[in-house]
């Protein structure tokens, strides 16, 4: 394996993690936020 092929992987890694987290975000936390209109439980 290649140093380009591992710095992909970790990239993508990374990018799932990053992707992942904003969904958390946005299916768990920002409702209730936007419902109580209090942006501090985000």
């Amino acid at each position: 394996m290649t140093t380009h092929h591992l710095l992909l992987i970790l990239h993508l890694l990374a990018a799932a993690v990053w992707v992942g987290g904003h969904l958390v975000l946005s299916v768990s936390f920002l409702p209730e936020a936007l419902q109580k209109k209090d942006p501090k439980i985000i």
